[in-house]
């Protein structure tokens, strides 16, 4: 927040402006500290979350993908069955193409 209106002194002004008392230095420094130690605990696990999410994302994605690679791959594997046994029927009856 210090930083935001800038830095301590500035702070202590606007708090002499509104004829509240003013906050020392060493304990400002030490306020900003923790907040800041906070913020950086935050936003390590909102991190955290994000990626968890996107791996989360991409792993149905890749799963959605190899399910459709596997189902042309069996689709092809009955096609070509179907068309050697035809193939086969006709050889067995005379019937060359």
């Amino acid at each position: 927040m210090s930083d935001s209106i800038g830095g301590s002194g500035k702070v202590n002004n606007f708090l002499a402006t509104l004829y509240v008392k003013t906050i020392p230095r060493r304990n400002l420094q030490k306020t900003k500290r923790r907040a800041g130690t906070f913020i950086e605990a935050v936003a390590e696990s909102s991190f955290k979350s994000a990626a968890q999410s996107a791996f989360e994302q991409e792993m149905r994605y890749l799963f959605a993908i190899s399910m459709i690679f596997c189902n042309l791959y069996l689709c092809l594997h009955i096609v070509l069955s179907v068309s050697q046994n035809i193939q086969m029927l006709l050889i067995l009856k005379g019937i060359s193409i």
